[in-house]
């Protein structure tokens, strides 16, 4: 397998990832991590960083199997790490606390997946109800200019 198809490919993991979890936006996946400072720690951003860095290297130098192995597993751990970070951000959000005394219970993965999607769903909705408001105000506000103009209002 060539080098630079592995890299894209534990790359493009880590980029569903981001784009999927957390809605990052930009151009390449370093635009997209850089975008991400508010939900995404300091050390876990530089970390994702130096990986596309040496990723982009290991592409372009073509690297032996085994550097790319350790790419590779770096990748794994990297996205472990974020995934983990995205739901123990979901956790803290849902406000999964004890009641009298009691510790929480512990979720399955596929409930936290299906809380997850549910909330990115529900994210994506408000944005888009909001976005379709705006515009009509907008309308409302051009029309209540034009009105004013030729003196109808």
């Amino acid at each position: 397998m060539d080098s630079k198809t592995v890299v894209d490919a534990s790359l493009a993991r880590l980029d569903t990832l981001l784009a999927e979890d957390y809605g990052a936006k930009g151009q390449g996946l370093a635009d997209r991590i850089r975008g991400l400072t508010a939900v995404l720690p300091a050390d876990t951003r530089k970390r994702l960083l130096d990986l596309v860095a040496q990723g982009e290297s290991l592409a372009r130098t073509g690297a032996g199997e085994r550097a790319l192995a350790e790419f590779v597993f770096d990748c794994g751990v990297a996205y472990e790490r974020v995934d983990f970070l995205r739901k123990a951000q979901l956790a803290e959000d849902l406000g999964l606390v004890g009641m009298n005394g009691l510790p929480p219970a512990e979720l399955e993965r596929s409930d936290l997946d299906a809380m997850a999607r549910f909330i990115a769903a529900r994210d994506r909705l408000v944005a888009k109800v909001a976005s379709f408001t705006l515009k009509a105000l907008a309308v409302m506000g051009a029309l209540f200019v034009i009105g004013l103009v030729f003196g109808v209002v």
